[in-house]
């Protein structure tokens, strides 16, 4: 008996032991490992990360580990007087190992949020990994700052990381994230070499690149994600370039992917895949066989889907109101099928295509349905074109329905098209074609067709999306809510990415030919006033309901400057700032509305020199080159120049100096002079030199340099830019603020 209540006693102990180490909640710390299964204790930690991106905060690592974080916060960057999110820094959390569940979590404040490295089976599941790291943006309403765009193109040493993310994926395989959130940074979620993982019920939008970004990443599924407003690079009927934004990006040999069942609005494109660079230079590979089913991929400023040098299937998704519905240059063997295309500039544009299949989709009051065509000749130094065939060939476009599109088709340069059996309605020109097409068959198009006639034959071509998980996991509804205001007048940049409805917000929606302003007032229910302005006059309304508007006129005494200040108190509901701070449902919230614009009767004169020349390294240099007749000379109220070619006609495009002077009068303030340039650039104010980067800009990336200095100013000064261009793209691009 002794012994047997001797054993009881152990295994009972051994049991309150196992459950009191199981419970007990242990508080985060800065260089903390966590090696097996823990709760935390919850809190909000301020713990501050180190600068290198590759120093965590904390280190998850071990096997078949689970980590409860409660709803505990953890917030980097918290040791410098940090403004903006541009300033954050640091990892947050670096995952190691296998079979590791991470829940419950809040991360904000880092260049990463989170990073796992070589991990298998990683579950990460109702977490928010919002508010890190993304940069100032320098392009406004009025004009692009090419300093905003990135460039994707390259992940083989990590460089995606100079972007920052919520989560950064490396190496791992078996990853299921569900339930997570991911807002208000620069890049969502972003993979390299993962393949076999789950991706659901997430919300990545509004941030000012990538929602989910995957690079030699495989076999994954991305279904029923909220990936709306991953977007830069737009004012609306301004301009329209998307920067490489994208809600879904795929590069770089990524193959065997779903994506269905997504909702990737209003981003710069919806979906960009690009086979990548082993591809342009071998011909060989691609990111192929991926399956786009059931998306929204609606509002994009550039392409709702763009899919290039691969072979895909893109069926049953919604495309609306994008510049190109799908841009498939040099796509091949890919099947376009069940689609609906609204209001789009072009539905369909590919050049140089293979064997494409273009079936059952509509097209609704479109300017041009389907574009195909060849260029002459390709670049002898470009492997791809050197080792592939690139004719624009053998496309079956078989039963469509064109209705009020005006060109429902304009074939140039291709050969062995069949255009048959499509129903085409309310048309102006059925199709533009020229000589150099072979074997083009074009018969059956009208309104005689009876389109849709066997329904069912495209669905067996191409059966409904099933997958075995549809029948496990409850998904949610990822598409906008028929409340959400959607269209492309609804992007609106901002300094630090797309306005997300979740604050008040004055936006300057236009100003007619008579000078007169137009503003809307949006966000959440509740009351506007305006506390106090200037620079306008005439205001319409000073109080109202969201959303709301007003008119107003600017001062006809200097009509040419626009200083612009409205300071307006909302009451109503829950507030979160643009960076995340809340102001609870029913206590005020101040917001600001500013515009500035100072005219500079900018004096602009052009030199050229030697290519023998390295003025990057011979400054003085310069002195010598401005004694010798200038190429150009011209008056100019901004300085806001992309040369993408020449400086003018007969003049060069590259080995080029730029001088520019101007004049300015302002009142007694701090300003911000900015200015993008590529290659180096020089600012005197009365003939102090505030920004010197007088060097050859860093090739490593695409991205052009811009470059501030702030300085207070009152009264007359003089400014004076000296810019100089080596080769390539050149800019000069240069604004000044008041603060």
């Amino acid at each position: 008996m002794n012994m047997k209540f001797n054993q009881i006693i152990i295994i009972f102990a051994w049991a309150v032991f196992l459950f009191a180490s199981c419970s007990r909640e242990i508080t985060l710390q800065n260089g903390l490992s966590i090696r097996n299964s823990q709760v935390i204790k919850k809190s909000i930690y301020q713990l501050n990360g180190k600068d290198s991106i590759h120093q965590p905060v904390i280190v998850i690592e071990g096997e078949d580990i689970v980590v409860d974080f409660q709803g505990t916060t953890l917030q980097g960057s918290n040791d410098k007087p940090i403004t903006s999110p541009d300033q954050f820094y640091g990892l947050g959390i670096l995952v190691k190992g296998k079979n590791i569940t991470i829940k419950n979590l809040i991360v904000k404040g880092f260049k990463v949020a989170l990073m796992a490295v070589e991990t298998e089976g990683l579950i990460l599941t109702h977490c928010d990994f919002s508010y890190n790291y993304r940069p100032r943006l320098f392009s406004n309403q009025e004009r692009e700052d090419v300093s905003d765009w990135m460039s994707y193109h390259l992940n083989e040493k990590d460089e995606w990381l100079r972007y920052g993310a919520g989560i950064y994926l490396k190496n791992c395989n078996k990853t299921q994230i569900s339930n997570c959130t991911i807002t208000n940074g620069q890049n969502g979620l972003m993979m390299t070499n993962c393949n076999h993982g789950l991706f659901y019920n997430n919300n990545f939008s509004f941030n000012s690149g990538i929602g989910i970004g995957m690079y030699r990443s495989s076999s994954n599924r991305i279904i029923y994600n909220k990936l709306d407003w991953n977007v830069r690079g737009y004012s609306h009927e301004v301009y329209q370039r998307g920067q490489d934004s994208a809600g879904i990006l795929v590069y770089e040999q990524s193959n065997k992917n779903i994506f269905a069942y997504n909702s990737v609005t209003h981003s710069g494109d919806g979906f960009f895949l690009w086979a990548g660079q082993t591809t342009m230079d071998t011909g060989q590979g691609g990111c192929n066989d991926n399956l786009l089913y059931g998306n929204d991929f609606s509002h994009a400023p550039t392409n709702g889907v763009e899919v290039t040098f691969s072979r895909n299937q893109i069926i049953n998704n919604r495309i609306e109101e994008c510049n190109h519905g799908i841009w498939g240059g040099y796509s091949y063997e890919t099947l376009m099928l069940g689609n609906t295309f609204k209001n789009n500039q072009k539905s369909i544009a590919i050049e140089h295509g293979q064997k494409n299949e273009i079936a059952y989709n509509l097209f609704e009051n479109e300017a041009l349905g389907i574009h195909l065509w060849s260029r002459k000749e390709q670049p002898k130094d470009w492997g791809y074109a050197q080792n592939r065939d690139v004719r624009s060939i053998d496309y079956q476009i078989l039963d469509n329905h064109f209705k009020s599109v005006n060109l429902p088709f304009q074939i140039l340069g291709s050969q062995n098209v069949i255009i048959k059996n499509n129903l085409i309605e309310n048309t102006v020109e059925m199709i533009k074609k020229d000589s150099t097409n072979t074997n083009l068959v074009f018969e059956m198009n009208d309104a005689t067709v009876l389109f849709g006639q066997n329904e069912e034959k495209w669905k067996k071509y191409a059966p409904t999306f099933n997958d075995s998980l549809l029948k496990s996991v409850k998904f949610i509804n990822a598409m906008l809510s028929p409340t959400q205001l959607r269209g492309r007048k609804y992007i609106m940049m901002t300094e630090y990415g797309a306005y997300n409805f979740q604050y008040p917000i004055l936006w300057l929606r236009n100003q007619d030919s008579t000078g007169k302003l137009f503003f809307e007032v949006l966000g959440q229910d509740g009351t506007w006033k305006v506390k106090k302005f200037k620079g306008l006059e005439k205001i319409s309304a000073v109080s109202g309901k969201l959303p709301n508007g007003f008119t107003a006129e600017l001062p006809k005494s200097n009509i040419s400057k626009i200083d612009i200040e409205v300071e307006i108190e909302y009451i109503g509901n829950q507030v979160v700032s643009p960076f995340g701070v809340i102001t609870p449902k029913g206590k005020p919230y101040l917001f600001t509305f500013k515009k500035y614009f100072l005219p500079i009767q900018w004096q602009v004169k052009f030199f050229d020199y030697s290519p023998t020349i390295n003025l990057a390294e011979n400054p003085q240099a310069l002195a010598n080159i401005l004694k010798s007749k200038p190429l150009k000379e011209e008056v100019k109220d901004r300085l806001e120049y992309k040369w993408w070619r020449s400086i003018g006609e007969n003049l060069p495009s590259d080995y080029f100096v730029t001088v520019a002077e101007g004049e300015l009068e302002v009142e007694d303030s701090m300003y911000e002079i900015g200015v993008t340039a590529d290659d180096g650039v020089r600012v005197y104010v009365d003939d102090k030199l505030l920004i010197n980067k007088w060097e050859l800009r860093d090739m490593q990336y695409d991205e052009s340099q811009h470059y501030t200095t702030k300085i207070n100013l009152n009264g007359k000064h003089k400014i004076r830019i000296e810019h100089f261009e080596k080769t390539g793209f050149a800019t000069l691009m240069v604004s000044v603020n008041k603060l």
